[in-house]
């Protein structure tokens, strides 16, 4: 004879909250996601501060820097591991004397949260790692300290 039994599994979504907001020279996102949740950065120009958050919210700040800031957006991507950012260029190409569009991004990390950021161009700075992180930039300085 045989005897079955039911399986239950909760699965809990990486992104539990999520907010964000869009202005011509800012925009914001601001979310809890789930502890070993990647949040992960694709940036086309412009530095990256990460800093450690007080709270348990990743919190997102894309300062736009440039004339063309009109030509660079924000998409947030639900991974099955976590969240991406990415700039996005919707500009075809760019006079040399404006220069290409730019923002600064400042970050805010809550403890057990894994950070995979990546600039095409420009500093990524990592104050008080905690956690795994992965940093790469293909013009511009990579610094991070780690938290004592």
């Amino acid at each position: 004879m045989f005897r079955g039994f039911a399986l239950s599994l909760i699965v809990l979504p990486a992104v539990l909250t999520a907010q964000e907001r869009t202005s011509d020279d800012l925009f914001t996102w601001s979310g809890r996601l789930a502890a070993g949740s990647t949040l992960g950065i694709k940036h086309f120009n412009g530095p990256i501060e990460v800093r450690e958050a007080t709270g348990d919210r990743v919190e997102f700040r894309a300062e736009r820097r440039s004339r063309r800031s009109n030509e660079l957006s924000f998409e947030v991507q639900n991974e099955s591991d976590g969240v991406t950012l990415c700039s996005v260029w919707r500009g075809r190409n760019w006079d040399w004397d404006d220069g290409p569009p730019s923002s600064r991004l400042t970050v805010m990390l809550p403890k057990g949260i894994r950070l995979r950021a990546t600039t095409g161009n420009g500093d990524v700075t990592v104050e008080k790692a905690s956690n795994d992180v992965e940093i790469r930039s293909g013009n511009g300085d990579v610094r991070i300290t780690l938290k004592r």
